[in-house]
């Protein structure tokens, strides 16, 4: 579904496609960011104040959190959708 090239001068453009084709027509409210829990799924790549800056970005830039393990795809497609920022370790 999400088909991308190599960092080059289309990237911007390139992503612009994916996330109209990703929200197919959804009408999504934008918000400032998301932060994506990692916890301890996935690759080791543990960060060890998470829990902290998740609690913190909300109160800072209105970012939405969002747990991939416990949110259903649509979840995720929802809060990343219309964000300008996805953030996560």
């Amino acid at each position: 579904m999400l088909d991308d090239a190599a960092n080059n001068a289309g990237k911007t453009d390139r992503a612009a496609v994916m996330r109209r084709r990703f929200l197919d027509g959804q009408d999504i409210d934008p918000v400032p960011g998301v932060f994506l829990l990692r916890g301890h799924s996935g690759d080791a790549r543990i960060m060890g104040n998470e829990r902290q800056i998740a609690d913190q970005m909300p109160k800072e830039y209105g970012f939405v959190i969002t747990d991939p393990v416990t949110s259903t795809i649509d979840q995720i497609a929802n809060a990343c959708g219309s964000a300008a920022v996805v953030a996560g370790s």
